[in-house]
């Protein structure tokens, strides 16, 4: 479902065609997976709200993400959502390995 939903946003929330990669290595006790697109990006108010310590009674409508988040933190691990370079969006989450 993860994955699922950062690929069905990248997809859903660009006005053309986008490339996506998908990228997974282990570093030291952890697993990485990283999801990128060429895209336009998420909104600066995304960003914000991804990154706020609680939700904003004002935050964009992005139930897709937060789940994402979720699904990362019920097995361990945490999610970081950037911007890719040089346009786009990308998820890198982090997950440990058991």
């Amino acid at each position: 479902r993860l994955l699922e939903n950062l690929m069905n946003n990248s997809v859903r929330h660009n006005p053309k065609p986008v490339n996506i990669t998908v990228h997974t290595r282990q570093v030291g006790e952890r697993f990485c997976l990283t999801v990128a697109d060429d895209g336009i990006g998420y909104p600066a108010a995304v960003l914000v709200a991804l990154n706020a310590a609680e939700p904003a009674e004002n935050a964009p409508h992005i139930l897709g993400l937060y789940v994402v988040q979720q699904i990362a933190a019920a097995h361990g691990g945490r999610t970081v959502f950037g911007q890719n370079t040089p346009c786009g969006a990308k998820a890198t989450v982090w997950l440990p390995v058991k």
